[in-house]
């Protein structure tokens, strides 16, 4: 019997901003609740960005990107995920979760949403943006160089 990634098709992305992307089935993932503003979507390709600690997160049917960075890269970083998201992740323990942060730049300036954080399940391929609401984390937390 094939394995569910023999099934999937070659996937290709046009992207203007990163020109071809060739995401291999394991990094596409399955947004059932979208991004923030972008809930439409729900496929998306996780890659990394080069030799960077950075990561493009590329819808596979829009031209729509996220630049992501591992959560590890803040430190004393953590929060609580509630049921409903463990559900839709279909996780069973915390160390199911890759946590990563989108990532803005403005004026040179690389800055992260704490209070956004973009969760995944390598196990099942499901992600989402969790939202935390009763937090005094910042909208931009400032990254001081290079990986801190």
């Amino acid at each position: 019997m094939k394995s569910k990634s023999e099934y999937v098709t070659s996937t290709v992305i046009h992207s203007p901003s990163y020109g071809e992307l060739h995401p291999q089935p394991h990094q596409i993932y399955e947004f059932v609740k979208g991004m923030v503003g972008f809930q439409s979507i729900v496929a998306y390709a996780l890659m990394p960005y080069e030799d960077s600690v950075f990561y493009i997160l590329h819808a596979v049917d829009e031209d729509r990107s996220f630049i992501l960075i591992p959560a590890e890269n803040v430190q004393d970083y953590s929060f609580a995920i509630d049921q409903a998201t463990v559900e839709v992740l279909e996780i069973g323990q915390p160390e199911d979760v890759v946590t990563m942060l989108v990532v803005n730049i403005i004026d040179d300036v690389i800055s992260v949403n704490l209070r956004a954080p973009v969760l995944f399940s390598p196990k099942t391929q499901k992600g989402c943006q969790y939202i935390i609401t009763d937090s005094n984390l910042p909208i931009r937390h400032f990254i001081q160089g290079r990986g801190e």
